[in-house]
């Protein structure tokens, strides 16, 4: 299923609203920042590689390059609401800077 403008966009804004207050920080902190992502799609889906590639190419306009100030850490819940929790549970307990939720 491709993915829609609708979903497109709410990444692209999530992204950008997320990754935006530490924007000014991105070039200049030597730390590496944790975000964790959980989606709804599964992982080898069209759609999940589309709004992981929209999230990396958004936090990059921002400054933001994975391996070298942030490393993102993704969990594919496949439409399991049960895998979902466990994974949400997981992101928290790594202790992220900011955990986004892409579910739609």
């Amino acid at each position: 299923m491709p993915v829609t403008i609708r979903c497109r966009e709410l990444i692209i804004a999530l992204s950008s609203a997320a990754a935006s207050p530490l924007a000014t920080q991105a070039q200049h902190s030597d730390r590496m920042r944790r975000v964790g992502v959980l989606m709804s799609p599964r992982e080898d889906g069209p759609e999940a590689q589309a709004r992981a590639r929209m999230l990396s190419d958004g936090l990059g306009e921002l400054g933001w390059i994975g391996g070298r100030n942030i490393h993102v850490d993704y969990r594919w819940a496949g439409g399991e609401a049960a895998r979902a929790q466990d994974y949400a549970a997981g992101l928290v307990s790594l202790a992220p800077d900011l955990i986004i939720r892409s579910f739609g």
